[in-house]
């Protein structure tokens, strides 16, 4: 995998997509800053994940499959974050439809 640093800079990237970016507290970030997403997806919180409208099945999705190509499994990332952003907007549109 590319470093942080490489990623950023090119700014046509996929992982520089909005779908890729979730905000959280600069001291989480320290925590988390050199570590994968393997080691501290299973540190965050349920409530967590809801709140940042992160797959249910964190861990698997984030999982790369043998043989995967870094391009497939960047587009399966960005694809799963896509649908539970689009389930999490739909949902709140119909509570604040009434």
């Amino acid at each position: 995998f590319e470093s942080s640093k490489t990623i950023r800079s090119d700014k046509k990237n996929k992982l520089n997509s909005p779908l890729n970016r979730t905000y959280i507290s600069s001291a989480a970030n320290n925590i988390i800053r050199a570590a994968t997403p393997a080691q501290y997806f299973p540190q965050v919180s349920q409530q967590a994940k809801d709140k940042h409208s992160l797959p249910l099945n964190l861990e698997s999705v984030y999982t790369k499959i043998n043989g995967e190509l870094d391009t497939d499994y960047y587009l399966r990332l960005l694809n799963s974050r896509y649908e539970v952003l689009v389930r999490d907007v739909r949902l709140e549109l119909e509570i604040l439809a009434g």
